[in-house]
C-alpha cells in the first residue's frame, strides 16, 4: 500500500482511493501510477514505462496510450501538469513521481518485468486459486453469458484481426471523416491552413492531402455520395448552408442545395440529403431536401421531434426509412432510438432494449453514467439493416459500439464494443462494404477560463487563463458576486460532482458527490452564502429545486419532486426569489416562475413572472441589478427548425423588448454590473462567441449596434460545443466561461464487420 497526501494506492484491491473514497482509474494509468510511485526516487523513461506495461501488445500506438495514461492519473490526482505536486515532465525522458510517500513496500526494480507482479506477488485467495487462476474463470464466465446476449458468428479458424492505421498526423484536429464508397479515399475537415475546410486524402498513400474547399468561412461535416463522385458538406460561406461539391474540389463548381442544416447524410440512391436543424448540444428538427430538383426542404418526422429533443438522424438503408437519436432526461448507458418512414405513412418505431441488455450496457457504463454535457451523437446503420454503430462516452472515453438488431421488430438484441482506446473516438463512418471504418481518435480538456473584459477597446477578447482544476471536465460555472469563488459541474470519468473553488488559491472542495441525484446549474445568491440548483432523480426523472448552505455545507429542498422540466436561472436581487424555468406539462413549453428560495414550495407556490407564447419556450432568465427587469431567452419554432433570441421585460409585467435579432442562436444573457449592458452567447461562423448590446433601462429598448466581444475560431481553443451545459459569468470585468480545447487524427479500422 502507498499513502501520499490525501491519497492511498492499495495494490491488493488494485484501487486508488481518496480519503477513503474509491476513485475510478482505469487497469493501464493505475499501473502506471503503481510504477511512477515503486520507483519515484529516479526517472522512469518512456521506453520502460512502454516495456513494462505494455510489452509484446504490437498493435498498441505506445505514444497516444502513454499520453493518455498520464492524462488520466493527472485528472484523477487533480493534478495540474504545469505546477505538479504529483507526477513531474522530464522533458525528453519520462515522468518523476515527486511527492512524498508512506508505504512499507520495497522499491520496483529495474527491468521489464509486469508491474503489479513484482508488488503483490502471486497473491492467492483464502481457497487458494491465484488471481490469474480466478481471471480465467473470469473469462469463460463471460464468454458463457456473451454466448446468451449476443448474437455469434459462425466458428472460423482464421478470424481476420481488426486492423487499426492512423491516416493524419496534422497538428490540431482533423474530424468529421468520411470514406469513398471503394475505401480507398477519406475526406475530412481539417484547419491545417488556418481555417477550417475540407481534405481528401488517399488511404494508405504518402501523398498530401488534396484540399476540396477554398475560403475564409469555415467548411465541414462532409459525406461522400454513394457514387463516389460529390461530396455534401456544411459550409459558413453567404450566411451557411448545405453544398455539394465534386469530390475533388474545383473553384466555382460548389452548389447550394440548402440555405441551413447541418451533418448532410446522403439517401442511398444519392438523390436526396437527410439533415439536421441545429448543431451544438441542441435539439434538431429532420429536414429532406432533393439534391438535384431544386426543391426547398421538407421537415419529416414532426411526431417525434416536436416531443423529444433530437441529436441526430441517419437513412435507415432500404432508402425508404429515417432514424433518430433522442435525448432523454432520465439518462440511459444505450440510445434512444425511433424509426420511421420519410414519406408519414406506418408507425414510427421506438428500439426495444431487453432488461437483460441493459443490464449489461449499465456495467460497461458504471453506476455514474448521466446525460448531461453529453456530446455523443453519431450512427449509423450497417448495410444489411441488422446493425447500428453508435458513440458512447462511458467512465471518461468515448468508443464506438454495434447493437445488433432484429431487423423486423428492430428490437436491440445485441452489443458489442468496436473501439476499445481510452481517448474519446467520434465522428465515424463506414465503408460501402461495411468492412472498413473511419474515426476521429480525439483529446480534449474542458475548464473554466477567465478573460478580461475591456469595455472601451474595440478589439476581441482573446487572452485569458485557466482556472478551474486540469484533468476533470468543468461545465455551468457561476462566479460569485464579488468575485472570489466559483461553483460549477465537475465530470470525472462519467462522475459528476458539484464543486466549489476559490479564485485565488484554487483551493476546490466538492459541495456534493455523484449519488442518487445529478445536480445541475448551480447559482450563487448575491450575499454568496448560498448555492441553488435542481437535481434529478436518477431512478425517476423527477426534479426538484435546492439550495446549499456554504456554512452548513447542507442542502435544503425548494420545490416537491415533479415530473416535469424544471432549470434554475437565477436570484432577486434580495436573494428572497428564485427565478425558474417551469415546463408546462400539457403543452411542453417551459414558462418563467419565480419560486420563495427559503421554504419548500408546492407547484401553486410559484407565480408565473413571464408567460410562454405559442409554440415557445423561456429560458435563461436573469434579473437586472436593480431588480426592475428580466432578461431571458425565448426559442421557438419556424420552417428551419428551432430559432432563439434575446429579450427583455419590466419585472412587473409589460410587453417583452427584444433585444437581439435571432438569426443564429443566442443564449445565455447576462447583465453587466451597471445594469447597462446585456452580454450573451451566439453561434458565428460555425462557433460560439460572446457578444454584447447596450440596453436603456430608463427607456426600456436597445442601444446601437451589437459588439462582438470574443473570436474564437478553431477547435484547438474555443467555447465548449455543448450549448446547453456552457458555464457563463459576468461578475464587474470578469467574464468566466466554458473552454475546450482539442486536437486529434483521423484513423482506420479494417475488418470491421468480421
Amino acid at each position: 500500500m502507498y499513502q501520499f497526501d490525501e491519497f492511498t494506492v492499495d495494490c491488493d484491491r488494485f484501487e486508488l482511493r481518496r480519503k477513503e473514497r474509491a476513485i475510478r482509474l482505469e487497469r493501464k494509468p493505475l499501473e502506471l501510477l503503481i510504477l511512477l510511485i515503486g520507483c519515484r526516487d529516479r526517472v522512469v523513461t518512456r521506453e520502460e514505462i512502454a516495456n513494462r506495461l505494455w510489452g509484446s501488445e504490437v498493435f498498441v500506438d505506445l505514444e497516444h496510450g502513454i499520453n493518455t495514461a498520464i492524462r488520466k492519473i493527472r485528472a484523477a490526482l487533480v493534478d495540474d501538469p504545469a505546477e505538479p505536486r504529483f507526477i513531474q515532465t522530464v522533458t525528453g525522458l519520462g515522468y518523476r513521481f515527486i511527492a512524498e510517500v508512506r508505504s512499507d513496500l520495497p522499491p520496483i526494480e529495474s527491468g521489464t518485468g509486469d508491474v503489479i507482479q513484482q508488488i503483490i506477488g502471486d497473491k492467492r485467495d483464502a481457497k487458494g486459486l491465484s488471481i490469474g487462476h480466478w481471471a480465467s474463470i473470469a473469462v469463460v464466465v463471460v464468454l458463457a453469458i456473451g454466448g446468451l446476449i449476443y448474437w455469434s458468428a459462425p466458428f472460423s479458424k482464421h478470424p481476420e484481426i481488426k486492423r487499426l492505421t492512423r491516416l493524419t498526423f496534422d497538428s490540431g484536429l482533423q474530424s468529421t471523416p468520411t470514406l469513398s464508397p471503394d475505401g480507398r479515399y477519406i475526406a475530412f475537415s481539417s484547419d491545417r491552413d488556418g481555417s477550417s475546410n475540407i481534405w481528401v486524402q488517399q488511404v494508405g498513400g504518402s501523398g498530401a492531402p488534396t484540399r476540396v474547399t477554398d475560403g475564409k468561412s469555415s467548411n465541414w461535416e462532409p459525406e461522400w455520395s454513394p457514387d463516389g463522385q460529390y461530396l455534401a458538406y456544411r459550409s459558413e460561406s453567404d450566411g451557411g448552408g448545405l453544398f455539394v461539391v465534386p469530390a475533388l474540389g474545383g473553384s466555382g463548381l460548389q452548389r447550394r442545395v440548402s440555405t441551413f442544416g447541418h451533418y448532410p447524410h446522403w439517401s442511398p440512391d444519392g438523390s436526396k440529403l437527410l439533415f439536421q436543424s441545429h448543431h451544438f448540444g441542441n435539439g434538431s428538427k429532420i429536414f429532406l431536401v432533393g439534391v438535384r430538383d431544386g426543391s426547398e426542404p421538407r421537415e419529416i418526422l414532426s411526431s417525434v421531434t416536436s416531443n423529444a429533443d433530437i441529436l441526430s438522424a441517419a437513412w435507415h438503408p432500404d432508402g425508404k426509412r429515417v432514424s433518430l437519436w433522442g435525448w432523454e432526461v432520465v439518462p440511459s448507458p444505450i440510445p434512444t432510438f425511433w424509426t420511421g418512414s420519410i414519406d408519414s405513412s406506418g408507425a414510427v418505431v421506438k428500439t426495444a432494449i431487453s432488461s437483460e441488455l441493459l443490464k449489461v450496457a449499465e456495467g460497461e457504463a458504471g453506476a455514474s453514467f448521466g446525460g448531461w454535457a453529453d456530446s455523443d451523437s453519431k450512427f449509423c446503420w450497417d448495410r444489411s439493416g441488422r446493425s447500428v454503430y453508435f458513440e458512447r462516452m462511458f467512465r471518461g472515453a468515448r468508443n464506438i459500439w454495434k447493437m445488433q438488431v432484429d431487423p423486423e421488430t428492430l428490437k436491440a438484441v445485441g452489443l458489442e464494443r468496436i473501439t476499445t482506446g481510452t481517448e474519446l473516438a467520434s465522428d465515424f463512418a463506414l465503408s460501402g462494404d461495411g468492412k472498413r471504418m473511419v474515426f476521429t481518435s480525439k483529446e480534449e480538456t474542458i475548464r473554466v477560463w477567465s478573460f478580461e473584459l475591456k469595455e472601451a477597446s474595440s478589439d476581441p477578447v482573446l487572452d485569458g487563463k485557466p482556472i478551474s482544476p486540469a484533468g476533470m471536465e468543468a461545465w455551468e460555472n457561476d462566479l460569485s458576486k464579488d468575485g472570489t469563488k466559483v461553483a460549477f459541474s465537475c465530470k470525472r470519468a462519467g462522475q459528476w460532482d458539484l464543486c466549489e473553488q476559490a479564485v485565488a488559491d484554487g483551493s476546490t472542495d466538492v459541495i456534493a458527490s455523484d449519488d442518487a441525484f445529478i445536480r445541475d446549474e448551480p447559482h450563487w445568491s448575491g450575499d454568496g452564502k448560498r448555492l441553488a440548483y435542481v437535481r434529478l432523480k436518477k431512478s425517476t426523472g423527477e426534479m426538484q429545486v435546492v439550495t446549499w448552505d456554504a456554512a452548513t455545507r447542507q442542502e435544503s429542498v425548494v420545490s416537491d419532486l415533479q415530473h416535469r422540466a424544471m432549470f434554475v436561472h437565477g436570484w432577486s436581487p434580495d436573494d428572497e426569489w428564485l427565478l425558474v424555468a417551469v415546463e408546462d406539462v400539457a403543452t411542453g413549453q417551459t414558462e418563467i416562475w419565480k419560486y420563495p428560495a427559503t421554504v419548500v414550495s408546492k407547484p401553486q407556490d410559484g407565480q408565473k413572472v413571464i408567460a410562454a407564447g405559442p409554440g415557445e419556450s423561456l429560458f435563461q432568465a436573469r434579473y437586472s441589478p436593480d431588480g426592475r427587469w428580466i432578461v431571458f431567452e425565448g426559442v421557438s419554432s419556424s420552417g428551419r427548425g428551432d430559432q432563439s433570441a434575446i429579450y427583455a421585460i419590466r419585472a412587473n409585467g409589460g410587453e417583452r423588448v427584444r433585444v437581439t435579432d435571432g438569426q443564429t442562436w443566442q443564449d445565455k444573457p447576462r447583465w453587466s454590473a451597471d445594469g447597462k449592458t446585456i452580454y450573451f452567447v451566439a453561434e458565428q461562423n460555425g462557433y460560439l462567441n460572446v457578444f454584447s448590446v447596450a440596453f436603456d433601462p430608463v427607456l426600456g429598448r436597445r442601444g446601437g449596434e451589437t459588439r462582438q466581444i470574443t473570436n474564437f475560431k478553431t477547435p484547438e481553443f474555443a467555447i465548449a460545443e455543448v450549448i446547453p451545459t456552457i458555464g457563463f459569468s459576468v461578475v464587474g470585468d470578469k467574464m468566466l466561461i466554458t473552454m475546450a480545447q482539442a486536437s486529434g487524427g483521423v484513423w482506420l479500422l479494417d475488418n470491421v464487420g468480421q
